[in-house]
């Protein structure tokens, strides 16, 4: 994934900012003032044809006007862009989701969601669709249509495109919302990387195989 920074400047607005791969995107990288004179040329356009033209003023507005289907997270107002999930990736998913699933219906212990589905840990510049999530019963009410809050348990699966973000991004950001437990499974190894909050601190879970071993539901998970 590559960084496209200000890639569209309009009266010094930040247009579009964020990651993405698309060769479309690869080409107004390599050539910003091009693209920013095209944009320049057609606001002015409709300034002379006196339409109301408003740009975007942050990342999560961009994001939440792009298609449906668009596979987007905002975090620190940059925006993510993802590709859609591998089989093995999916397998994964479905094991882990059921099962949390069924734990949550038998306990009357809370709510299970999996992506794609927005998460607003803020309503300002933070927007996730992690792979799987949480809710306990008594936070029940941060759902409402999407999730507006935090949820208690976050399970993100690497993938090629996003392994960095999972890693090294999310986890601060996870962190800094009092997520209060963090997985990372890897595909390739069939590992799970867990992350309990303690006193606003992660702190690093024993890895496992096959298997997660969660603290907050007490219960095992296998995949």
């Amino acid at each position: 994934m590559r960084a496209v920074d200000q890639c569209v400047g309009i009266e010094k607005e930040k247009f579009f900012v964020g990651f993405t791969h698309a060769a479309k995107y690869r080409t107004f990288e390599k050539n910003p003032t091009f693209l920013k004179r095209i944009a320049q040329g057609f606001w002015l356009f409709l300034r002379m044809r006196n339409v109301a033209v408003f740009a975007p003023l942050t990342a999560l507005e961009v994001c939440e006007n792009l298609p449906e289907s668009t596979l987007a997270e905002v975090i620190d107002n940059k925006i993510y862009l993802s590709d859609s999930p591998v089989a093995r990736h999916q397998s994964i998913s479905l094991h882990l989701a059921s099962q949390l699933f069924f734990f949550a219906k038998q306990n009357d212990a809370g709510s299970v969601f999996v992506a794609p589905f927005d998460v607003y840990l803020d309503e300002e510049k933070s927007l996730v669709q992690p792979d799987i999530l949480f809710i306990l019963k008594e936070n029940e009410h941060i759902v409402r249509g999407h999730v507006h809050g935090s949820p208690d348990l976050i399970i993100e699966i690497l993938s090629l495109a996003s392994k960095k973000r999972d890693l090294v991004t999310k986890k601060p950001l996870y962190e800094k919302f009092a997520i209060k437990e963090y997985w990372i499974i890897d595909p390739e190894t069939n590992t799970a990387f867990g992350f309990q909050l303690q006193k606003g601190v992660y702190v690093k879970l024993p890895p496992e195989k096959n298997k997660l071993t969660s603290p907050l539901l007490k219960n095992v998970f296998v995949f």
